[in-house]
């Protein structure tokens, strides 16, 4: 199949985006397909720890605090989640909590706390990577939809107030 086909060679000619490893996208999702259907009558037996070592931050935290991973031998990611964002948006451990403090617990932009169980978006550049600040779910989709651009959003401040036609 087309998993067989080194990822090295066709995937070059074909130009699918690569992971760090070298498998493109399309190879490593018909391994993961191919290893769920090996490992289908093992996989979602096995128990769930109540509590893991984050391998980045060393604390020990409750399996909520992580992203399941049935490839893991311990059915969870090797890395909390909180450490998980951290390292994706280069923040220092602590920095996110900081973050916060100083946005007085809530929202960069409308000051909520997060509504939800979930803890606030990191906001960043996308084109620099530099961290704006957190956001709640709805203000980050906000942005996103006006596609970080500003003159955008100064039209739509103007049509919300009365000025566009």
């Amino acid at each position: 199949g087309f998993g067989e086909v080194s990822s090295v060679s066709l995937c070059v000619v074909l130009g699918f985006e690569r992971y760090y490893n070298g498998e493109c996208k399309a190879c490593r999702s018909l391994y993961m397909e191919e290893w769920r259907a090996r490992n289908a009558d093992q996989a979602d037996t096995r128990p769930l720890p109540e509590s893991a070592a984050c391998g980045r931050c060393k604390v020990e935290k409750p399996r909520e605090a992580f992203a399941l991973n049935r490839t893991k031998a311990r059915g969870l990611q090797h890395m909390c989640l909180d450490c998980m964002r951290d390292r994706k948006y280069g923040l220092e451990p602590g920095e996110y909590d900081r973050v916060l403090e100083h946005q007085g617990g809530g929202c960069a932009i409308c000051k909520q706390p997060c509504a939800r169980e979930r803890r606030l978006s990191v906001d960043h550049c996308h084109s620099t990577g530099r961290v704006r600040g957190l956001l709640c779910q709805n203000c980050n989709a906000a942005i996103g939809m006006f596609k970080d651009d500003t003159a955008l959003l100064f039209r739509a401040i103007d049509y919300l107030s009365g000025g566009g036609s």
